[in-house]
């Protein structure tokens, strides 16, 4: 079991790390807060202790990941929830990128959660393909092909005209 210290440690510093990558993938702060605590919460439970460091972090991240998949999958089923979400969108598109200030979140609800995910952990994270495999739960080979096709999506959603952007 890992000490108190070692925890207090490890939770300052990948606290605001966790909560930035969640926030991300899901926008309700109340949900993104309780899913963080219960990330640390599980992770404390199974005590990977006999991890190394870099693998401690990678596995706290895999929790989130799961717990974030969940609360998909739960939404996907509350249409009620989905149609309130819409109605609460702002629905005038901006002149230009630029001129309307397209924040990073805006870009990133164009990608997939999944591709999302994968987007975060790789460039602002900074985590190498086979910790991401590990994270997600995918084939270390298949994330190079996952990101190349998030890229190429955000890609062509920034580089079209205001008028022809549709966050499908």
């Amino acid at each position: 079991m890992m000490d108190e210290t070692r925890f207090r440690a490890f939770y300052r510093e990948m606290y605001p790390r966790l909560w930035s990558y969640v926030h991300r993938m899901i926008a309700d702060r109340a949900e993104c807060d309780d899913a963080v605590q219960e990330s640390f919460f599980r992770f404390l439970r199974a005590a990977p202790s006999h991890l190394s460091e870099a693998d401690q972090r990678s596995y706290l991240y895999r929790i989130a990941t799961n717990l974030i998949k969940d609360a998909w999958r739960a939404r996907k089923t509350q249409s009620a929830w989905l149609a309130e979400q819409e109605e609460s969108e702002p629905s005038a598109e901006p002149e230009t990128a630029l001129a309307a200030g397209l924040d990073l979140r805006r870009a990133l609800e164009v990608l997939s959660p999944g591709q999302r995910s994968l987007v975060w952990l790789a460039y602002v994270e900074g985590y190498e393909h086979k910790e991401i495999a590990e994270i997600v739960g995918v084939e270390s080979a298949s994330v190079r092909v996952l990101l190349m096709r998030a890229r190429r999506r955000l890609a062509a959603f920034l580089a079209a005209e205001p008028s022809e952007r549709r966050d499908d």
